[in-house]
């Protein structure tokens, strides 16, 4: 059931290129702060990849994701801004409120499966067609998400003269 795929290989992360200053803020702030930034979704992306993989504690690894992506919000709306800039902190922010509520979705989608299993011990074909159109909508919006935070990176990056560089996994 659990389908999503993180960008595993197509996690952008920078590298310093030299120094300059863009409104006050030097290259090496900006790296730092992407960084801080990419630094706590490579933790929920772990996490996430943990909970997806796992085929006992499920439950468990799903109560330490929505821990960590609840501890990542709190962390990144108390993360002050770059300069006079927070687009890309506050990408952050709407991504990682996305993946709660995609998570919560998830999570009442697999109870209801369970439960409807647990009436009859198995879907119809209706019903399996039902669940997997459900799937496929909340897999649409969350690469949607992800999708929409990795064009607010690649703009952070052309604002502070930084270079993308693929993470290798």
């Amino acid at each position: 059931m659990k389908t999503i795929q993180f960008f595993k290989t197509g996690m952008l992360v920078l590298f310093l290129t030299g120094m300059i200053a863009c409104g006050g803020v030097s290259k090496q702030d900006a790296l730092d702060y992407n960084e801080s930034i990419i630094n706590g979704q490579l933790k929920v992306i772990a996490a996430f990849d943990a909970w997806n993989a796992s085929e006992t504690q499920v439950d468990s690894f799903f109560i330490g994701l929505t821990q960590l992506v609840d501890s990542e919000l709190k962390r990144a709306e108390a993360l002050n801004n770059l300069g006079d800039d927070a687009d890309f902190k506050n990408a952050y922010i709407t991504f990682l409120t996305q993946t709660k509520d995609f998570l919560n979705k998830e999570d009442a989608l697999l109870k209801k499966v369970d439960q409807m299993i647990a009436e009859k011990t198995e879907l119809t074909q209706e019903e399996a067609d039902e669940v997997k159109k459900e799937e496929e909508a909340l897999n649409a919006v969350y690469d949607q998400n992800q999708n929409d935070f990795l064009a607010k990176q690649k703009a952070f990056v052309a604002k502070y003269g930084l270079e993308l560089e693929e993470a290798k996994k």
